[in-house]
């Protein structure tokens, strides 16, 4: 789906940037008090705690990636790298200090987030029709939210690498 290709092109990124390994000491730490989850829960799962609990960490991950993803997309146009051109080697070395940072981070949700979509799957598999309908609803939303995000790294790579 589109989430394995948003994780391609971070990687394509961090390789289309330089591949040297350097560490920013002013790494943003994301805040997990301040992230509210973005999709909200549908009220016939409100009162199944095992399920509005899953959509919960889904929905929270889901955010806190974006929110990491939407900053590493604000940092990397900020660069000021013009479309067609090759970056130099300042320009790389701001890159490289934006993005090496917040691999970790990143891998780590997306390691999350897989996990959880995986225990969505078997959760759905249970539900009878009329709740697998409002799933599929919230998994819509979801998959929106993912949607987005990667059409504008798309959008984002498609400039820097078409002359």
């Amino acid at each position: 789906m589109n989430k394995n290709n948003l994780l391609l092109i971070f990687f394509l990124l961090l390789v289309l940037f330089g591949n040297s390994r350097c560490a920013s000491e002013s790494v943003k730490e994301i805040n997990d008090a301040d992230i509210k989850a973005s999709i909200e829960i549908p009220d016939i799962f409100k009162n199944d705690s095992i399920i509005s609990a899953h959509l919960f960490k889904l929905s929270f991950n889901l955010e806190k990636f974006v929110l990491i993803m939407d900053e590493l997309a604000d940092e990397i146009e900020a660069v000021g790298i013009k479309k067609g051109e090759n970056p130099s080697f300042r320009q790389r070395f701001k890159l490289m200090n934006i993005v090496l940072p917040k691999t970790q981070p990143v891998m780590e949700l997306v390691k999350n987030i897989s996990d959880l979509e995986k225990v969505s799957q078997t959760i759905k598999d249970t539900l009878p029709e009329e709740k697998r309908i409002v799933f599929d609803t919230f998994n819509e939303s979801y998959n929106n939210r993912f949607d987005s995000l990667y059409q504008r790294f798309n959008n984002m790579v498609e400039a820097k690498t078409t002359p």
